[in-house]
């Protein structure tokens, strides 16, 4: 059976065990990251760095040295664009759980198994803490993908341009 690109799973399996995680702490690699991103994400994320150098981490996919896939994870502080949910971030922040943004997938690598890999190579990294994660998301289409990294939906959020959806991987 293949993938919406006809790909073999044999040949996915192949191409997901070569894939390799790791964190973005070169300036060359988190540049090419935000590169990649949408630019109304790159410019948000971007500010919000230079305002918090230590927040958040980014991690990558690379296949060979192509970046396929990455994403932050925000741990010490409420990430940009949650001021309307703010108190939702403080108590989860308290609780020790850390969000998971900005995860974006090539166009060419997307239902590949890109994105859950990198998903359970974040929550991988954390086991020996046992943290949870969470995380919004303003398309409830992507409830199913979270689901299956083991993220559970708890409930619906006024955002500032309509509903957003929160799942978390601890209620």
């Amino acid at each position: 059976m293949g993938t919406a690109l006809d790909i073999p799973s044999e040949s996915m399996d192949k191409e997901i065990s070569s894939l390799r995680f790791e964190p973005l702490l070169e300036p060359e690699l988190v540049q090419v990251f935000l590169d990649l991103l949408p630019q109304e994400w790159r410019e948000i994320l971007e500010l919000w760095m230079k305002e918090h150098p230590t927040e958040p981490e980014l991690y990558g996919i690379f296949g060979g040295k192509n970046l396929l896939a990455g994403g932050a994870v925000f741990r010490l502080s409420p990430p940009p664009g949650t001021n309307h949910y703010i108190n939702e971030c403080l108590t989860r922040f308290a609780a020790g759980q850390a969000y998971i943004g900005f995860l974006w997938v090539s166009p060419e690598s997307r239902g590949l198994g890109v994105g859950h890999f990198w998903l359970q190579s974040v929550l991988k990294e954390e086991k020996p803490s046992s943290r949870a994660f969470w995380l919004t998301i303003e398309d409830p289409s992507l409830v199913g993908f979270y689901s299956k990294a083991g993220f559970k939906l708890i409930k619906e959020l006024k955002g500032e341009e309509g509903p957003e959806w929160l799942l978390s991987t601890q209620g």
